[in-house]
């Protein structure tokens, strides 16, 4: 029974470490072409929100 589980969790981490990868960054590619690169093209828009939310005063 232990070999067993030890074959089990061996296979577990392979399955989650390199096919999960591939899948990660061809899904990633996938999701950049179909949306027309727009992670890059509202990059400015992207910052401004995120570390200007940052900087601005709470009380005006």
């Amino acid at each position: 029974m232990n070999d067993f589980l030890n074959t089990v969790a061996s296979i577990g981490s392979w399955i989650w470490a390199y096919p999960l990868l591939i899948l990660i960054v061809i899904c990633g590619l996938i999701y950049t072409f179909r949306l027309k690169f727009l992670q890059i093209r509202h990059f400015p828009y992207i910052m401004k929100q995120t570390l200007g939310s940052i900087f601005k005063k709470v009380c005006k």
